[in-house]
């Protein structure tokens, strides 16, 4: 009789360990969502043109590949600077219109003005050295307030651009740079589109004249 109550414990134990142990299902404790985005690999083409645009000096294809709503946020420290001089921004950021105005300045050979008035030689040549996505494309709701209506994807990208120019003199842009992309459906107009950038606080090295990518732009506007 002890041996069959003995018996009756054990199974009782193990129907009560089933028990538990179905009630501990994964639905109790679900697994964080992947957030990283597969975008279309025209996205990651676009980034890698842009670094095209830029050694050709072609103004009209960096027109074709920037959204309407583009915009280049400058860093605090440029606004900084430009405040100390005798003509101050008025504008936090680069719109595209801005933006390709001064594009074209830089691609044509025009001279620029730095924050002390002093003229800036024109550029002679841009050599992308480096343009290398180092983070995923993924959804950016912080930058959405920044873009009204539209989607934003980012991506953080590694980049190295020389300008030279043509007194041997050059411009080195450094930095860490979040990418900005959107997909577009318009009439005559479908695809992705980059909407712009924002730089990291850059790094400054002791070998060549470092800046800021917003700086530069400023200088030649």
């Amino acid at each position: 009789m002890k041996k069959i109550w003995a018996w009756l414990l054990v199974v009782a134990g193990l129907v009560i360990c089933l028990s538990l142990a179905a009630g501990c299902s994964d639905d109790d404790n679900p697994v964080d969502p992947v957030t990283d985005i597969e975008l279309p690999p025209v996205v990651v083409e676009l980034a890698d043109e842009f670094s095209t645009l830029y050694e050709d000096m072609n103004s009209g294809r960096m027109a074709e590949i920037l959204h309407e709503d583009a915009k280049v946020f400058l860093l605090p420290s440029t606004i900084e600077e430009w405040e100390g001089g005798d003509h101050p921004l008025d504008f936090q950021y680069f719109d595209r219109d801005s933006l390709l105005a001064v594009h074209e300045n830089i691609f044509s050979g025009k001279s620029g003005v730095d924050q002390t008035g002093s003229a800036i030689p024109p550029v002679g040549s841009i050599r992308g050295g480096v343009f290398e996505r180092v983070g995923s494309w993924e959804l950016n709701e912080e930058e959405a307030e920044n873009f009204p209506d539209l989607v934003v994807y980012s991506a953080l990208h590694n980049v190295l651009i020389h300008f030279n120019n043509p007194d041997y003199h050059r411009y080195e842009i450094s930095n860490d740079v979040f990418l900005f992309a959107t997909e577009v459906d318009e009439p005559g107009l479908s695809g992705w589109q980059l909407l712009g950038w924002r730089e990291m606080d850059p790094f400054f090295a002791q070998a060549t004249e470092n800046t800021a990518w917003g700086d530069l732009l400023t200088m030649y506007r």
